[in-house]
């Protein structure tokens, strides 16, 4: 629902997205000249099935202004898993997901993905892996962009790999 400053809901009906599959775990980001974009969790299968991240970009009106959900990553991303999001200043978003290490899928790794204000990836399918720590879990817990230094940073959750010992 889009909300006034005055605290007036202005749509009559709130924004509904509904598919074939189920779509939850959304995260909301206030765009300078297009809107706003919601990334979210797709879905698949029953029960916990598999999660992937996705984005649609809207205009003030709520109607969506790319032509399908891009696929942030192309990997399924944890079942209990929120997505962290922050702008780039620039009507994109940079996207950070828990998923599987490479070659290791049962170690939790954090991934990062940079989309433009088109739809568009920058850092290929399955994005920037943020840490190679061997035989650690890596949990991404924040994202925040220095917009005049150009700079992105993750902070991270690592625990050992029985998840015994853990330090950010």
């Amino acid at each position: 629902q889009k909300i006034t400053a005055g605290g007036i809901t202005a749509w009559q009906h709130p924004l509904i997205l509904t598919g074939a599959n189920k779509y939850s775990r959304p995260v909301v980001l206030g765009l300078s000249t297009q809107g706003f974009m919601i990334v979210f969790a797709e879905e698949t299968g029953t029960g916990l099935g598999v999660s992937m991240i996705k984005a649609q970009t809207f205009d003030p009106n709520g109607i969506a202004l790319l032509p399908s959900w891009t696929s942030v990553f192309n990997t399924a991303t944890g079942f209990a898993s929120f997505p962290k999001v922050v702008s780039d200043n620039n009507d994109g978003a940079y996207v950070a997901e828990l998923t599987g290490t490479p070659g290791a899928p049962a170690i939790n790794d954090a991934f990062l993905q940079h989309i433009y204000a088109n739809g568009q990836t920058a850092w290929g399918a399955s994005g920037i892996e943020a840490s190679t720590l061997a035989g650690n879990h890596n949990e991404p817990k924040a994202i925040t962009f220095r917009y005049s230094a150009n700079h992105l940073y993750l902070l991270m959750q690592v625990l050992d790999n029985a998840q015994g010992q853990a330090g950010i």
